[in-house]
C-alpha cells in the first residue's frame, strides 16, 4: 500500500489487473448478502474477460474456478453435477444444492446468501471447488489429532510435505 488513503480505482482497471493472477481471494461479512452480489459480480467479470482475452492469451493464467470452504471436499461431485447442470437444472441454485449438500448440517449460514454466486457459476460453466476438509479427516484430527492422519490424509489436504509442512507451527505427535 503506497498512501493511507484508499483511491478509488474503475472496475475495469481492477478486473484487468486480477484476470491473469494465479489466485484472487474475496471476503464477506457473512450477515451481508450484498458481499455474495458483489462476489457474483467479479466471478462474471473476470470470466467475461477472460474469455475476451485472444486465446494464446487466455491459455496463460490459471483457468477460473470458485472455491467454497462451506462445502466439504466429498461433495465435490455434487458441486460438479450442479455447474454441468444435472442436478435440479431448472430449480433455483439454492434449492437445487441445499439438499444434496446436506448445508445446514456442515455450514451455519443461510445457502441463500450464496446465491448469486452458484447462479453465476451456473450460468457460465465455472468449476465450484469444495474446499472444506471432509467429515472423516475432521473426525481424526478431532479424536488423534494431526498425528492421526495418514498418508492418504496428507494428500487430501494437499500438503505434499506431510506433517512436516506445519511443523514449524503446530507440534505434532
Amino acid at each position: 500500500v503506497r498512501s493511507q488513503m484508499l483511491v478509488p480505482t474503475p472496475p475495469q482497471t481492477v478486473v484487468g489487473r486480477l484476470v491473469d493472477a494465479g489466485t484472487v481471494w474475496l471476503g464477506e461479512d457473512r450477515d451481508l448478502t450484498s458481499d455474495a452480489q458483489i462476489s457474483a459480480g467479479i466471478v462474471a467479470a473476470l470470466a467475461l474477460a477472460k474469455n475476451a482475452q485472444a486465446p494464446s492469451e487466455r491459455n496463460k493464467g490459471a483457468p477460473l474456478a470458485v472455491g467454497l470452504e462451506a462445502v466439504r471436499a466429498e461433495y465435490q461431485p455434487t458441486l460438479d453435477d450442479f455447474v454441468m447442470g444435472k442436478l435440479n437444472p431448472k430449480q433455483e441454485a439454492t434449492q437445487a444444492l441445499k439438499g444434496p449438500l446436506d448445508w445446514d448440517r456442515h455450514w451455519p449460514y443461510p445457502i441463500e446468501r450464496y446465491a448469486p454466486v452458484f447462479e453465476v457459476c451456473r450460468a457460465l460453466g465455472l468449476p465450484l471447488v469444495a474446499l472444506g476438509t471432509n467429515a472423516k479427516d475432521l473426525k481424526t484430527v478431532e479424536a488423534s489429532g494431526l498425528a492421526g492422519l495418514d498418508d492418504k490424509a496428507w494428500a487430501r489436504l494437499s500438503l505434499p510435505e506431510g506433517p512436516d509442512a506445519l511443523a514449524d507451527r503446530v507440534k505434532i505427535g
